[in-house]
């Protein structure tokens, strides 16, 4: 009689602990797993997306370069004719303002891919990937200025080298930003588990030793 109500006690329990982690997971507060009837100790934080981040880090990049490229491709400048002194009429060809999409186009590249990783709260790597680009870029234009300056022109050596040195900077600079946009889930998932809380497991078990029905706690990290 001793060991039917002893019984009867831990069956009750159990119930009420499966009837607690149904209503708290039916209010949406912290997750229970009822079918086993685990229940957790603590506030559990909400993991970040992985898709998130990587959309964010591909969108911030897709977005103002595509604009960037968009406002270049569509901006042709115009002729400009003169008469000199002498009575001679001529013309030169007045380049557009690009500035605009030269700021688009070197912050989508430089910044956007590292929005997914402010966002998993990596903001060390974020600025490595940042700066990276940066210093490329700069070290492109300055090597690309230093080799063909204001002077030289179309089917000149120095111009050619000049435009090479640029377009090899920008594939460094385009493959450093595809790089980070793939790589962005993995600081997410290592983020999540660095932040993982603690987990008591409350589960119901049968002690042959004691012919009685009890509970056994375990801690999951």
């Amino acid at each position: 009689m001793r060991h039917i109500k002893r019984n009867t006690v831990a069956a009750a329990l159990i119930v009420t602990l499966v009837g607690c982690g149904l209503n708290v997971r039916a209010q949406g507060k912290d997750p229970v797993t009822a079918g086993s009837g685990a229940a957790i100790l603590g506030r559990v934080e909400r993991p970040l997306s992985e898709k998130a981040a990587t959309r964010l880090s591909a969108l911030g990049t897709i977005i103002p370069t595509g604009l960037g490229v968009i406002i270049a491709a569509t901006r042709n400048g115009q002729d400009v004719y003169y008469v000199d002194w002498s009575g001679y009429s001529s013309f030169y060809h007045d380049d557009p303002d690009q500035t605009a999409a030269v700021v688009l186009i070197g912050s989508g590249l430089v910044i956007g891919p590292s929005l997914g990783y402010l966002y998993a709260g990596r903001p060390g790597r974020a600025f490595l990937g940042m700066g990276f680009r940066t210093a490329v870029g700069f070290g492109a234009l300055i090597g690309a200025f230093a080799t063909c300056g204001w002077d030289c022109g179309p089917g000149e050596g120095a111009y050619d080298a000049a435009w090479g040195i640029m377009a090899l900077g920008g594939g460094l600079v385009a493959a450093s930003a595809i790089y980070d946009i793939a790589k962005v889930g993995s600081h997410v998932r290592a983020q999540n588990r660095k932040h993982q809380s603690p987990k008591l497991s409350v589960l119901p078990e049968y002690f042959p030793g004691h012919k009685a029905v009890g509970l056994r706690a375990k801690i999951a990290f």
